[in-house]
Protein backbone atom coordinates (compact mmCIF):
# COMPACT_ATOMS: atom_id res chain seq x y z
CA UNK A 1 0.00 0.00 0.00
CA UNK A 2 1.36 3.29 -1.04
CA UNK A 3 1.78 6.00 1.32
CA UNK A 4 -0.11 9.39 1.18
CA UNK A 5 1.61 12.75 0.16
CA UNK A 6 2.66 15.25 2.38
CA UNK A 7 -0.06 17.22 0.87
CA UNK A 8 -3.00 15.25 1.33
CA UNK A 9 -2.71 13.96 5.27
CA UNK A 10 -4.12 15.91 7.74
CA UNK A 11 -1.64 18.76 9.33
CA UNK A 12 -1.09 18.46 13.33
CA UNK A 13 -0.44 20.84 15.75
CA UNK A 14 0.85 19.91 19.52
CA UNK A 15 -0.76 22.40 22.34
CA UNK A 16 1.39 22.12 25.51
CA UNK A 17 -0.71 22.84 28.47
CA UNK A 18 -0.07 23.26 32.23
CA UNK A 19 -2.40 22.10 34.98
CA UNK A 20 -2.47 23.89 37.95
CA UNK A 21 -4.32 21.97 41.29
CA UNK A 22 -4.02 21.94 44.71
CA UNK A 23 -2.55 18.09 44.88
CA UNK A 24 -0.74 16.58 41.74
CA UNK A 25 -2.86 14.25 39.59
CA UNK A 26 -1.45 11.41 37.79
CA UNK A 27 -2.01 11.27 33.88
CA UNK A 28 -3.77 8.21 33.56
CA UNK A 29 -6.39 9.78 36.23
CA UNK A 30 -6.66 12.73 34.10
CA UNK A 31 -6.52 11.46 30.53
CA UNK A 32 -10.26 9.96 30.40
CA UNK A 33 -11.39 13.04 32.18
CA UNK A 34 -9.94 15.06 29.88
CA UNK A 35 -10.95 13.65 26.85
CA UNK A 36 -14.64 13.29 28.46
CA UNK A 37 -15.40 17.19 28.74
CA UNK A 38 -13.46 17.77 25.57
CA UNK A 39 -16.28 15.25 24.43
CA UNK A 40 -18.84 16.93 26.02
CA UNK A 41 -17.43 20.57 24.87
CA UNK A 42 -17.13 19.45 20.69
CA UNK A 43 -19.67 16.50 20.85
CA UNK A 44 -18.51 13.07 19.23
CA UNK A 45 -18.24 14.09 15.53
CA UNK A 46 -16.03 17.22 16.26
CA UNK A 47 -14.06 15.41 18.37
CA UNK A 48 -13.77 12.55 15.92
CA UNK A 49 -12.47 15.17 13.16
CA UNK A 50 -10.22 17.35 15.69
CA UNK A 51 -8.51 13.88 16.30
CA UNK A 52 -7.08 14.84 19.54
CA UNK A 53 -4.76 12.59 21.66
CA UNK A 54 -2.88 13.03 24.52
CA UNK A 55 1.41 12.20 24.11
CA UNK A 56 1.90 10.26 27.21
CA UNK A 57 5.12 10.08 27.17
CA UNK A 58 5.92 14.13 27.54
CA UNK A 59 3.49 14.64 31.01
CA UNK A 60 5.92 15.94 33.32
CA UNK A 61 4.96 17.24 36.56
CA UNK A 62 2.16 19.12 35.36
CA UNK A 63 2.84 19.67 32.25
CA UNK A 64 1.54 17.26 29.19
CA UNK A 65 1.27 17.56 25.34
CA UNK A 66 -2.42 17.16 22.93
CA UNK A 67 -2.06 16.65 19.73
CA UNK A 68 -4.72 18.08 17.59
CA UNK A 69 -5.55 18.76 14.24
CA UNK A 70 -4.73 22.38 12.97
CA UNK A 71 -7.84 23.44 12.33
CA UNK A 72 -9.41 22.50 15.88
CA UNK A 73 -6.73 23.98 18.28
CA UNK A 74 -8.55 27.15 19.10
CA UNK A 75 -11.60 24.28 20.13
CA UNK A 76 -9.11 22.34 21.94
CA UNK A 77 -7.87 25.09 24.17
CA UNK A 78 -11.95 26.08 24.65
CA UNK A 79 -12.86 23.95 25.95
CA UNK A 80 -9.25 23.02 28.53
CA UNK A 81 -9.83 26.08 29.86
CA UNK A 82 -13.65 25.02 30.50
CA UNK A 83 -12.63 22.40 32.45
CA UNK A 84 -13.39 23.29 36.47
CA UNK A 85 -13.21 20.24 38.28
CA UNK A 86 -11.15 16.62 37.91
CA UNK A 87 -11.60 13.68 40.48
CA UNK A 88 -13.30 16.12 42.71
CA UNK A 89 -10.68 19.31 43.27
CA UNK A 90 -10.82 22.31 41.97
CA UNK A 91 -8.01 22.69 38.67
CA UNK A 92 -7.21 25.15 35.69
CA UNK A 93 -5.92 23.88 32.80
CA UNK A 94 -4.23 26.52 30.60
CA UNK A 95 -2.48 26.23 27.07
CA UNK A 96 1.14 27.05 27.50
CA UNK A 97 1.91 27.51 23.42
CA UNK A 98 1.35 25.87 20.11
CA UNK A 99 3.96 23.64 17.59
CA UNK A 100 3.62 21.81 14.53
CA UNK A 101 6.86 19.72 15.85
CA UNK A 102 6.70 17.39 18.45
CA UNK A 103 10.46 18.01 20.01
CA UNK A 104 10.21 22.11 19.38
CA UNK A 105 7.00 22.09 21.81
CA UNK A 106 8.87 19.60 24.43
CA UNK A 107 12.21 21.65 24.22
CA UNK A 108 10.71 25.14 23.97
CA UNK A 109 7.79 24.69 26.31
CA UNK A 110 8.05 21.56 28.46
CA UNK A 111 11.91 21.40 29.23
CA UNK A 112 12.91 18.40 28.11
Amino acid sequence: MKRLLPSLREKKRYVVFELQSEKGLDLSDLEPKILDKIKSFLGIYGTSQAGIQMVRNLYKGNKGVIKVNNQYVDHLKAALTLIDYLEGQKVMIKSIGVSGILKKAQNKYIGG
